[in-house]
């Protein structure tokens, strides 16, 4: 599946942790992995509003170009000969521009298709900068994006499904992850069903939900079950992978699950339910990506398929 990993890196330790799980996956896949380092066209002076959103003042050193581009030719080749393995290809590339911009030109001028990147929710300048960084990635990048947020081992992976086939996009890249890592695979509905869940009800209003409810409920927990199902059987799904049916709001159960359990990485299309062009903001998968502490898989399906 992937061919081409891209790593982008800003000379951190945080953004150094995705690394070693993009080098993993580039030697059961067989890829190439290309080292990326941003070099400002101009000496970048960090200002706390700038660093928030990403955009930074210049500082008028353009005569120092060559040697911070040097610099970051120096850093990146270090990394390479920390990581580089038998067999495998590792490249650099110092490119000239600003680090979002610059990550997904050359993920797309060089045929990535798939982007590993690290990120933190934490607090300070250099974390809001390369958060800021790592959301306008995920608006452009035509490609999967790996958003790394632990260095622990990624041995479950969640792949939440809400029955569309823009959201099945995620599959191919999900399970070829979780297959490279060896990780356990579990296939995830919120079932279609309103919100409505018998226990706070009845705790509310001290009387039991009505047959209809409950008969809808069961209904809709069966289809979700069936549709599980099917996937499964048409993605092939190995011993130990399982499937899950959960109810309620989609973001909220699948970031308690998360949270209860020891899931490392949670996989999703980035799509809205009817298919239009929300795809990030708003949507349920910004909702999880923000509210949940854990790795992400984020496919965005190509335009073409978003238009409606």
């Amino acid at each position: 599946m992937f061919t081409k990993i891209l790593v982008p890196l800003d000379g951190s330790a945080l953004a150094e942790q995705a690394v070693r799980p993009a080098m993993a996956l580039a030697r059961a896949a067989g890829a190439e992995v290309l080292l990326l380092r941003s070099v400002a066209s101009v000496q970048p002076i960090f200002v706390l509003s700038s660093a928030l959103t990403g955009q930074f003042e210049s500082g008028g050193d353009d005569d120092g170009l060559a040697s911070r581009q040097q610099a970051a030719h120096e850093y990146l080749t270090g990394i390479q000969r920390r990581y580089e393995q038998p067999g495998g290809v590792v490249r650099v590339v110092a490119e000239i521009g600003e680090p979002a911009a610059a990550i997904v030109d050359v993920a797309r001028e060089r045929g990535v298709d798939l982007i590993v990147m690290s990120t933190h929710d934490g607090t300070g300048v250099r974390r809001a900068v390369w958060g800021s960084v790592t959301e306008r990635v995920l608006h452009g990048a035509d490609c999967p994006v790996l958003v790394i947020r632990s260095p622990a081992p990624i041995r479950r992976v969640v792949i939440a499904l809400d029955g569309s086939e823009l959201g099945e996009r995620v599959l191919p890249p999900a399970l070829a992850v979780a297959r490279a890592l060896g990780a356990q695979v579990i296939l995830l509905r919120v079932s279609d069903a309103p919100v409505l869940n018998p226990l706070e009800i009845s705790m509310m209003w001290d009387m039991e939900p009505s047959v209809a409810d409950q008969d809808m409920l069961a209904a809709a927990r069966r289809a979700a079950g069936r549709y599980l199902d099917d996937v499964a059987a048409r993605a092939g799904l190995s011993e130990g992978d399982t499937t899950l049916v959960l109810e309620g709001a989609p973001a909220d159960r699948i970031d308690e699950y998360a949270r209860l359990t020891d899931v490392d990485l949670i996989a999703m299309s980035t799509h809205g339910r009817t298919g239009l062009r929300r795809w990030l903001y708003g949507s349920v998968t910004a909702r999880v990506m923000r509210g949940c502490n854990r790795s992400m898989l984020i496919v965005r399906p190509p335009a073409e398929a978003l238009r409606g």
